[in-house]
């Protein structure tokens, strides 16, 4: 099945600008899009991925959901990068992340984003550093919450 590029939450991504480092070949980045739970991403040669989505318009997310494995290939410490464009596994290691997640297998799968860090996203990439003692990671979804800020006449935005 072909990679949809709409989320449910609405959100739009840009699919020729979206890329997986570090995905084993048979299960690769589409994977997570289809909204099967039984479709894995999974790294290829270590635990490392790193997964930039490109969104359509530019987005204030809410919050992040996973999907994985309730196994020891579950991400452990995933890192979340804002607007940072071209990065690779040296960068993600190197620079400070927007925010850093722990994942858990049978653990919180759903985690709030802070306003104001997670406010006007055209791309955010997840660096899934380690896991939980497998040989590889794998994921089988990712949902992104928000609110399309195209559009949206900041001058009408009233403060409290």
């Amino acid at each position: 099945p072909a990679m949809s590029t709409e989320s449910p939450t609405g959100i739009s991504l840009n699919k020729s600008g979206c890329y997986c480092l570090g995905e084993d070949s048979n299960n690769s980045m589409e994977n997570l899009f289809i909204g099967m739970d039984d479709l894995l991403l999974q790294s290829d040669t270590d635990e490392q991925l790193v997964l930039c989505l490109a969104l359509q318009q530019t987005c204030k997310l809410s919050q992040i959901e996973f999907a994985f494995p309730n196994d020891d290939r579950c991400p452990d410490t995933v890192k979340l990068f804002v607007n940072k464009l071209n990065m690779g596994f040296s960068d993600c290691e190197d620079f400070p992340a927007t925010h850093t997640i722990q994942l858990e297998p049978n653990g919180q799968t759903v985690f709030p984003l802070s306003a104001t860090k997670f406010s006007r996203v055209d791309t955010l990439t997840i660096f899934v550093q380690d896991n939980h003692g497998a040989d590889v990671s794998a994921l089988s979804r990712v949902l992104l919450t928000g609110t399309n800020m195209d559009g949206i006449n900041v001058s009408n935005i009233k403060k409290c």
